[in-house]
């Protein structure tokens, strides 16, 4: 098994392992689910990022968690509409308001 298959299969069990974390700063729960993991593998076009920038997401994954439950601020704010789940038969998916 390659170097980057190790390092990828030990962070996705770390990250399965964190399920939510409080935020101060949003006042509420942050989830680590599925889709945060792909998150960390594709970019927002569904394109895999590379293999150098998926390995340091995955190297300072445990130091973001520690930001989420130590930061009071926001630093910016982002509203928009994010695909939830697969496409139905006619192509369509169903999308949800991500802030």
């Amino acid at each position: 098994m390659s170097s980057f298959k190790k390092i990828r299969q030990k962070t996705e069990e770390e990250y399965k392992m964190i399920g939510s974390v409080f935020s101060p700063a949003l006042k509420a729960e942050v989830y680590f689910n599925s889709d945060g993991f792909h998150h960390l593998r594709y970019d927002g076009h569904r394109s895999e990022r590379s293999k150098k920038v998926q390995q340091n997401k995955f190297r300072f994954l445990p130091q973001a968690v520690e930001i989420i439950k130590k930061s009071t601020t926001i630093q910016e704010y982002r509203t928009g509409l994010c695909p939830v789940g697969k496409a139905n038969s006619s192509g369509f998916r169903k999308t949800a308001k991500v802030e």
